[in-house]
């Protein structure tokens, strides 16, 4: 299989076979069978592939820009155009960027906090229910030891209060006193364990709330954390998309303007080819009237094909009928544009600048003329130098 472009005029390079396929304006389209005329059978294979954004090489067999009417510099800027798209050095710049914001994509987020928030969680969470207990509670037991101290020395002054009232004698009614004593002391000490239990939750109420303040810092640097990688994520696909735009814009102006050139110097060259057939035949024509006399073709072909063109456009001065017709030009041109119809506009660039000859100042200096015309309806057509 192999891929042509299609002609001027919308026709397909003659002498295809089966299989092959032809890139239109309108799309691709591959033969699927040949007439005993040599037209051909296709079927629509691709509607967004045509030739305004292949990028891909042609093939030229069988192509009229081969043919002897096709000057040699046309046919060798043609050839190139044809071998395929290359992306010119802005689009391989805007290329070679997007690689490298590509490469720059942030990884995954890693946390610095997940560990100690693990931790305190799983703190908060298994956090056993307040209960209290008096033999574990170190305050109780300060209180107890001071109480019993204070009972014991209750009992010791109250039993011995006693003894002074029986001439120093220990006796049951001290004895009875004395622990009467010791036991009001234990008594207050029980009195205070509710306040020592109230004491016990506001601790416990505390660690629970010191936990969870804990636990809210870190999880505010976490946040912190996290918000300045989303805010370089987000810068990233900023940018991608940015550089994304910026390559494919770049590119599609690229390859546009390479189109057109292609058309230009496809055009150019059936322009020229055209010219030759026809003054050809015209000299054929003129030899075989005249009986083939070598003057009559020659007057021939100063009034028909290239002769014409030369005469009319290449060495035209600054007036009479050469000027004026090269003038009407012009203004078509310029008229066509301002009623917004650049692609006339360029029609008329197209029918007749194959037929300029560029190897004359003259005619390189009416076909930047009218070059310089088109590029200022945004056409990107390279002048001649």
């Amino acid at each position: 299989m192999s891929v042509y472009r299609v002609e001027s005029g919308g026709r397909a390079p003659a002498g295809l076979s089966t299989g092959d396929e032809v890139v239109t304006g309108g799309g691709t389209y591959r033969i699927t069978g040949v007439n005993a005329d040599g037209s051909y059978q296709s079927q629509l294979v691709n509607k967004n592939q045509t030739t305004r954004n292949y990028g891909g090489s042609y093939q030229t067999r069988n192509s009229p820009y081969t043919m002897s009417g096709v000057s040699d510099y046309t046919r060798s800027k043609l050839n190139g155009l044809e071998s395929g798209y290359t992306p010119s050095g802005s689009v391989q710049a805007a290329q070679a960027y997007l690689e490298q914001v590509k490469a720059s994509k942030p990884g995954a987020y890693q946390s610095r906090w997940d560990d100690e928030l693990t931790s305190l969680y799983d703190q908060i969470r298994n956090r056993k229910k307040f209960s209290y207990d008096m033999g574990t509670d170190p305050l109780y037991q300060q209180y107890r030891e001071q109480y019993q101290r204070l009972g014991r020395l209750a009992m010791q002054d109250t039993m011995g209060q006693a003894a002074a009232l029986t001439g120093g004698y220990g006796s049951t009614y001290g004895e009875q006193v004395g622990q009467q004593a010791y036991n009001a002391y234990l008594q207050n000490l029980n009195d205070i364990v509710p306040q020592l239990q109230q004491q016990a939750y506001q601790r416990y109420q505390d660690e629970g709330t010191d936990l969870y303040n804990q636990y809210s810092l870190v999880k505010g640097r976490e946040d912190t954390d996290y918000g300045r990688y989303r805010d370089t994520v987000s810068d990233y696909y900023s940018d991608l998309s940015d550089a994304r735009s910026a390559y494919n814009s770049e590119r599609s102006l690229d390859q546009s303007q390479w189109a057109t050139m292609l058309d230009y110097w496809a055009q150019k060259a059936n322009n020229e080819n055209a010219a030759y057939l026809q003054a050809l035949a015209a000299e054929q024509a003129a030899a075989k009237k005249s009986g083939g006399g070598g003057g009559g073709g020659s007057s021939s072909s100063g009034r028909t094909g290239k002769g014409y063109i030369d005469n009319t456009y290449n060495k035209g001065g600054s007036g009479g009928a050469q000027a004026q017709t090269y003038n009407q030009l012009k203004r078509g041109m310029t008229e066509w544009i301002q009623a917004g119809q650049k692609q006339k506009a360029y029609e008329l660039f197209a029918g007749v600048a194959g037929q300029l000859s560029l190897s004359s100042a003259a005619g390189k200096k009416q076909y930047n003329e009218l070059v310089t015309i088109l590029n200022r309806a945004g056409f990107g057509i390279p002048l001649e130098r």
